[in-house]
């Protein structure tokens, strides 16, 4: 019964020190031993439920819910986690490392279940890997190439490069819709016209002018039209 009184003050104490996205279970142990019960299921169910956690009753000696015990608590750490094989990440953990490319860091942790004296142990060891960052493509394009590309145009060879990076044509999202990206860049054939000739007001030193550089110089001009 101290145990059960002492919840609320072990959960205020994880709320103080862990982070908001930390999972919380409250286990009920030696279920086996329903003499010496002295708060009845039902009772721990509703508070449990009032603090919005799961509940379940355990028996170490008798083997009852030890098992379910670690995969409910798997369950709800992949609610709020990412999982990644046997580890599992959340952007909230801590701050989050920039790796340029486009990629950062997220912290987490890795766990196993492993066979001690006392039964089944769930262990758990700190753990961190690169994500893609969420960032607007411009970004990420500028964060690739390591420029800033509103000062100089992407060239065909940073166009390539950027597909070869993501890696688009092993993608599965493209690949379940059928969508085939190719490194190759697409060959139009065109003609190119002749850049019009601008003509000024008679009253300027130049009646006409073709563009160059692909502009026309308007500084103290008057067109006609």
């Amino acid at each position: 019964m101290e145990s059960f009184n002492n919840i609320k003050q072990w959960l205020s104490e994880i709320d103080r020190y862990a982070s908001d996205s930390v999972c919380k279970l409250l286990v009920g142990n030696k279920c086996d031993l329903v003499d010496s019960k002295v708060v009845d299921t039902e009772t721990a169910k509703a508070f449990a439920d009032s603090l919005g956690i799961p509940f379940i009753e355990t028996s170490a000696k008798e083997s009852i819910n030890v098992e379910e015990a670690f995969l409910t608590m798997s369950s709800e750490i992949k609610k709020r986690y990412c999982p990644v094989g046997r580890s599992f990440y959340s952007p909230n953990l801590g701050r989050r490392q920039q790796l340029g490319e486009g990629l950062e860091t997220w912290r987490g942790f890795y766990q196993s279940i492993r066979p001690t004296q006392m039964g089944l142990s769930l262990n758990i060891d700190m753990s961190s890997t690169a994500f893609i960052e969420p960032l607007p493509v411009i970004d990420f394009v500028i964060q690739l190439l390591n420029r800033d590309i509103s000062v100089r145009p992407l060239s065909d060879s940073d166009r390539v490069k950027t597909v070869h990076h993501n890696a688009y044509f092993e993608d599965p999202y493209a690949q379940e819709f059928g969508i085939k990206i190719d490194e190759r860049l697409a060959s139009v054939e065109a003609r190119v016209l002749p850049p019009p000739r601008l003509k000024y007001h008679d009253s300027g030193r130049e009646k006409d002018v073709l563009p160059r550089v692909g502009q026309w110089n308007m500084m103290n001009k008057s067109a006609t039209y």
